[in-house]
């Protein structure tokens, strides 16, 4: 499945509505420079510094690893004039549009 880059989660423990964002992640993290992912660990730890250990990703809960999903979809941000932090829980793609 692809989760070997997140420690303290076996595959037996991810849940049905997980599968489909952690193929897309998966595959996301696959074909990245290994600069880019050095930028991608910053910007989880950046939201989410809990499950940055030791520069290795950590989680011990279904709500942490659906959380730590999230951050590396990159679907954290800051919104601009107040500074708050929020996550995106849907994401508008152009993939097949023209």
């Amino acid at each position: 499945m692809g989760i070997d880059f997140i420690d303290g989660y076996k595959e037996d423990d991810i849940k049905i509505r997980n599968r489909k964002l952690i193929s897309i992640v998966s595959d996301k993290i696959s074909n990245l420079s290994d600069g880019m992912k050095a930028e991608l660990l910053d910007y989880v730890q950046s939201y989410c510094p809990q499950y940055v250990v030791c520069s290795k990703l950590t989680v011990r809960s279904d709500k942490e690893f659906n959380e730590l999903l999230y951050a590396l979809d990159e679907r954290f941000y800051t919104t601009p004039v107040t500074k708050q932090k929020r996550k995106a829980l849907t994401v508008d793609s152009d993939e097949g549009r023209q």
